[in-house]
């Protein structure tokens, strides 16, 4: 089996009967194909009856504390992962991770190995244990290739007249993360009191699934993050349960806020926004809903104050609705609570056509009343006051041979503007949803995630310089 960088990869938390159904499925082709030579058909047929029925599933999950991350490659159901944090020891219990035979050696263990060492670092514990029968050479090889080594050798009983006899492997869990191990679309960065907050979509809910929450980083340099931290949990009845993107901090007038966009089945995506009294949370809803208007499809929405001390909130119209993306700003009442005057419709600031570099895509059958086969992205602005007053904003869509890419306009006359466009990009080598923030030494930097390939997605920090019209990277 080849995988491309087209290939979809997905991991899921199997919490419903049907991915129940399809781990113990896979439990069942896995141990029979790779067991059976070791243990015996008979062992086998009696581990994954105890250990691996669906009813045994069911209660790791129910009632033993387990989580079971399913791994799909398209559609298909082709590893899955079982562990269990204990912070009273400082471990995370790796039980079981497999793959079908096709599927190894192509780097799908280390990606649910991600999901179990992030199980770690969000229950503060420091090491990561599993067991694996002594003759599993291949499988020992493998663990040995993640970081694990042989720290024991135990002999369990486990009735029937069978015993497994396992090596106990461990691997340490750094308390700190590298930038680059840290899955994060969509990466913001607010500097205060001398740390770095990082805030993103999680990678491996971004398309599916019910991410549940929401991540912060901090650190003090941009190599290093402690955490993550969960800064949100959906409160009761919360609307959205589906697309948990584009989460960015702004302080403002002595409080923290997040404006995140959410969807779910019966309700268009939207941009909400959400407090708290520091940085890293909690936060909890100011309002029932989103700001955006709720017949439109919008996402990426930020927070821009102007001169006058007036918060706006800037967002995009969403393409797959309109055809030709567009960007919109509205004014916010002074609690970030919800527009100043929700009869007033969101002001169109441009549309993403308007660039030079904008290339389109194919919609589809998406947007349906835009003419022709092709849609145009707008995606990700941020809003930044130059020093001469201007505005300049940059944003994202695509350019070239559909490379993720991102440009910057120009308003002489505030939020409103008129907006001109810059005829060259920033950046433009598979890389977007940029945000412009300054170092704690001073320097000026462009935030992004690169490359624009799921479950691939990590945060870059690329350094600026001012070019008199806008900013170009070093």
């Amino acid at each position: 089996m080849t995988l491309t960088s087209d290939t979809r990869i997905e991991i899921e938390q199997a919490v419903d009967p049907d991915q129940i159904r399809e781990v113990a499925d896979l439990a069942r082709e896995i141990w029979n194909e790779h067991y059976t030579p070791i243990i015996g058909a008979g062992q086998v047929a009696y581990m994954l009856d105890r250990f691996q029925s669906e009813e045994a599933i069911a209660a790791d999950i129910g009632a033993r504390g387990y989580q079971y991350d399913l791994l799909r490659v398209g559609a298909r159901p082709v590893g899955y992962a079982a562990y269990r944090a204990d912070p009273t020891k400082g471990e995370v219990f790796l039980s079981k991770i497999y793959l079908l035979g096709p599927f190894r050696g192509k780097g799908l263990s280390r990606r649910l190995l991600a999901r179990v060492v992030e199980a770690a670092h969000l229950t503060g514990c420091y090491r990561i244990r599993l067991t694996v029968n002594k003759y599993n050479a291949s499988s020992i090889k493998a663990y040995q290739a993640l970081g694990f080594s042989v720290i024991d050798a135990v002999v369990t009983d486990i009735g029937g007249g069978y015993s497994m006899d396992d090596y106990v492997m461990g691997k340490t869990v750094s308390q700190t993360v590298a930038t680059a191990d840290i899955n994060f679309r969509d990466p913001f960065l607010l500097t205060h009191e001398g740390r770095y907050y990082l805030f993103g979509t999680e990678g491996a809910t971004c398309w599916q699934g019910n991410p549940g929450r929401l991540l912060v980083y901090t650190g003090t340099d941009l190599e290093q993050w402690e955490g993550p931290r969960v800064c949100f949990t959906p409160p009761p009845g919360f609307w959205a349960d589906r697309n948990f993107w584009a989460p960015e901090c702004h302080a403002f007038n002595g409080a923290f806020y997040l404006f995140v966009s959410f969807k779910s089945p019966n309700r268009k995506r939207g941009t909400q926004i959400l407090r708290a009294e520091r940085p890293d949370g909690p936060y909890a809803p100011i309002s029932a809903g989103p700001f955006t208007p709720p017949e439109w499809e919008c996402l990426d929405g930020t927070l821009h104050v102007d001169s006058e001390g007036r918060p706006w909130g800037v967002f995009c119209h969403e393409w797959v609705q309109v055809g030709n993306g567009t960007i919109c700003a509205v004014r916010l009442l002074p609690d970030l609570s919800g527009p100043a005057d929700p009869s007033v419709k969101p002001v169109t600031l441009f549309a993403a056509n308007e660039a030079a570099w904008v290339n389109g895509i194919d919609k589809g059958a998406r947007a349906p009343e835009w003419p022709g086969p092709l849609g145009y992205v707008t995606d990700g602005p941020f809003v930044r006051t130059l020093p001469d007053g201007r505005l300049l904003m940059g944003w994202a869509s695509f350019s070239g041979n559909r490379s993720y890419t991102i440009g910057q306009a120009v308003s002489d006359h505030g939020i409103l503007g008129p907006w001109r466009q810059l005829p060259q990009p920033i950046y433009d080598q598979d890389g977007g949803h940029g945000m412009f923030f300054d170092t704690l030494d001073g320097r000026l930097m462009l935030a992004i995630h690169k490359p624009n390939i799921h479950l691939e997605e990590r945060p870059i920090f690329l350094e600026l310089e001012e070019t008199g019209e806008g900013y170009r990277v070093r």
